[in-house]
């Protein structure tokens, strides 16, 4: 609906000025801004009873945030996801795994954050604008994933999930399935498998 400004007696008493409607964002449907800039946390997490966007009447369909690693479209489970941030600064630590990028601290929490496109065998282009870090929970506490891109938010069946097709070569005990969408390829990550780091960083490495 447009507003009323006032302007000049000649040309009459009000005018309607036209307002441009927000181009709406795909994940606010399941995301809620903290007020906090740059930090999008799911809307389930913010209450006991969990957002009705994620009540699922056949209890069958899962939600998954999916995002893009160089040009591979991929997907984890929204129950995992526990916020997207932007690039924080990243304290390196000694002697770990190529992939894993060092430590960050959110909230007095210090979790790793990996590059999953060296593990994946992935190119590793430049980072730029649109660059995340999507904090998982994973069986060994939580981790950060650094994306070129979050994409958005998909609801699928169980019986939607294929398993992961030879064709994708090495990487695929890191899978645990694909997601056929709209002419597109999204592949699952097995969390606890992708996000495993040899000799996991304990809370104090790395930062001072």
């Amino acid at each position: 609906m447009g507003k009323l400004k006032h302007t000049d007696p000649k040309s009459g008493p009000f005018e309607e000025e036209t307002e441009r409607a927000e181009p709406r964002d795909p994940l606010s449907e399941f995301f809620v801004d903290l007020e906090e800039e740059g930090t999008l946390r799911p809307a389930s997490l913010l209450s006991a009873a969990g957002s009705e966007a994620f009540s699922h009447a056949d209890g069958r369909r899962d939600d998954y945030l999916s995002f893009m690693l160089a040009d591979e479209e991929y997907a984890v489970p929204i129950t995992a996801l526990r916020e997207v941030v932007t690039p924080l600064p990243i304290t390196e630590v000694p002697r770990t795994p190529s992939y894993v990028l060092g430590v960050v601290t959110l909230r007095g929490t210090v979790l790793p954050v990996l590059d999953l496109r060296i593990k994946l065998n992935l190119p590793v282009g430049e980072s730029g604008q649109p660059s995340r870090i999507v904090v998982l929970e994973t069986r060994d506490g939580p981790a950060g994933v650094w994306v070129d891109r979050v994409v958005e938010v998909v609801r699928v069946g169980g019986e939607n999930i294929e398993p992961p097709p030879s064709v994708l070569g090495g990487g695929t005990d890191l899978l645990r399935g694909i997601i056929r969408r709209d002419g597109r390829m999204l592949i699952v990550l097995d969390l606890d498998a992708a996000l495993w780091v040899e000799g996991q960083i304990s809370d104090s490495e790395g930062v001072s």
